[in-house]
């Protein structure tokens, strides 16, 4: 199965709103049997050594999405229209509890509630009737989209994961020069191959998928419950422009809803890999983890003839 065939039969599976509806048995399986072998981790020589600090620690850093590159990063589009208008029963209750509380007696509230007819036809009745005015209905409705609208608004879906970004490849010119400070910084390969389904790494990794459309998620609003299947919510998690098809991304994504990053332990790395245009004073300290650790040092060489990155090994 090629990628983006596995792609869409995982995203088409873990989207659906109750949790007891998804194989996540089934899934795990399938996103473990298309995990790379690898995965990258590029990183900047950073003022306070922290990418270094991290990697001594065999540890990386997930963020809060709130500070990524990408403006649009977890957008999704909801038909708002639709939501307002997901239900009578939802609708005419907030009716009856709020604006027009006082205007009918218990049993009328009653019979309301249980009334078949849609909202629409049982306000347009009221009025005829003289029960409720078109300006206090007016404002009603005013109230009800600001409710609902704000609710949504609230409700924002990047508090709820952490993230950490990787690549499938190492030898991407574009990924040296955005994320590791114009080929000035370094590498991590992690082997993913010989890590086992349980392992909370593999576990955690998505793919990211590149699309020109949003997710839509109105179908998420209309039947939310009070303990919803978040893991509905990972198209948005794994969802960018088509701008960005050239990450080749895998995502490792963590529920936490705390406003800090947090720390993720990883495997001890299978080689680093220097810029090419790497300082040598930001040599020594990754020389002397990879000795000691036993991990294989390169640094990316240009070759001569094509715009290609060429691992050259410095120590093993």
């Amino acid at each position: 199965m090629i990628k983006q065939n596995f792609i869409e039969k995982f995203i088409a599976n873990i989207s659906k709103l109750e949790k007891e509806d998804v194989d996540i048995e089934a899934l795990t399986q399938l996103k473990y049997d298309h995990l790379p072998k690898s995965i990258f981790k590029f990183c900047s020589f950073d003022e306070n050594n922290r990418n270094v600090s991290n990697l001594q620690k065999n540890i990386v850093w997930l963020s809060d999405p709130l500070s990524f590159n990408d403006p649009y990063e977890f957008s999704s589009k909801i038909d708002i229209e639709v939501v307002l208008k997901k239900s009578y029963a939802d609708k005419i209750n907030v009716f009856l509890d709020s604006t027009f509380k006082d205007s009918f007696t218990d049993k009328e509230k009653i019979i309301l509630q249980k009334d078949n007819r849609s909202y629409d036809e049982i306000v347009s009745e009221l009025i005829s009737k003289g029960r409720i005015s078109q300006e206090k209905l007016d404002d009603f409705e005013y109230r009800y989209i600001g409710v609902i609208t704000q609710s949504i608004e609230n409700e924002d879906i990047k508090k709820l994961f952490k993230v950490s970004s990787f690549a499938e490849r190492n030898d991407s010119l574009l990924m040296w020069s955005h994320y590791s400070r114009n080929h000035t910084g370094f590498c991590i390969e992690y082997d993913i191959e010989s890590l086992p389904i349980t392992h909370p790494l593999t576990k955690s990794l998505y793919p990211v998928v590149y699309s020109k459309e949003f997710v839509d998620m109105t179908e998420y609003y209309l039947h939310k419950t009070k303990n919803p299947n978040l893991d509905y919510l990972l198209p948005i998690m794994i969802k960018k422009s088509l701008e960005w098809e050239y990450e080749n991304e895998w995502r490792l994504l963590i529920i936490d809803g705390t406003e800090k990053g947090i720390e993720f332990p990883m495997p001890k790395p299978k080689a680093i890999y220097l810029g090419s245009k790497f300082n040598p004073d930001d040599l020594k300290e990754i020389y002397i983890y990879c000795s000691n650790n036993k991990i294989d040092l390169y640094r990316m060489k240009l070759d001569s003839s094509k715009y290609e990155l060429i691992p050259e090994m410095l120590s093993s």
